[in-house]
């Protein structure tokens, strides 16, 4: 069910928004979210976003 609302938004920030990369910060403990984002392509970047929690930023290019 998430994986078809993230392409949902996804397909909308490029029509709408004319996105052609999208970043997103997630906690690293976020298992869960991370393997959703990772079959819907998004891949990590190597940089640390540092907001309460360390969180490893990645990338959708589209």
């Amino acid at each position: 069910m998430g994986i078809p609302a993230i392409k949902l938004v996804i397909e909308e920030m490029k029509e709408k928004y004319g996105c052609h990369e999208i970043y997103l910060s997630v906690i690293k403990e976020n298992e869960p979210a991370i393997r959703v984002y990772e079959k819907v392509g998004f891949e990590p970047t190597g940089e640390i976003f540092q907001a309460f929690h360390p969180e490893p930023v990645y990338r959708l290019t589209v």
